[in-house]
């Protein structure tokens, strides 16, 4: 196998196991998980936004509660969709 090329012919990191990773189901199915996260909280975040007569001072509790999971599942969903490959492969080898 030869090493991985950068788009100017330069060496680039190895990928592992990622060099696949529209082959894995375990990436797709976070996939999924993530724009069903980031199209909900938005869809909610946007009606909070549009419709003044939702912003009273409880409201308000569930839009920063909203905010906060969308920022969560940005940062943690595409971790957790790189870390699955390489703890699936340490589950095959230890059986």
């Amino acid at each position: 196998m030869r090493p991985a090329t950068g788009i100017g012919g330069g060496p680039v990191a190895d990928l592992g196991n990622l060099e696949r990773w529209w082959n894995n189901p375990g990436i797709a199915a976070w996939s999924f998980v993530l724009f069903g996260c980031f199209l909900l909280n938005a869809t909610l975040l946007l009606a909070f936004l549009v419709r003044p007569g939702l912003r009273t001072i409880s409201n308000r509790f569930v839009m920063n509660l909203t905010v906060s999971n969308l920022l969560t599942c940005a940062v943690l969903n595409p971790l957790l969709m790189m870390d699955g490959p390489a703890a699936a492969d340490t589950l095959l080898i230890h059986i």
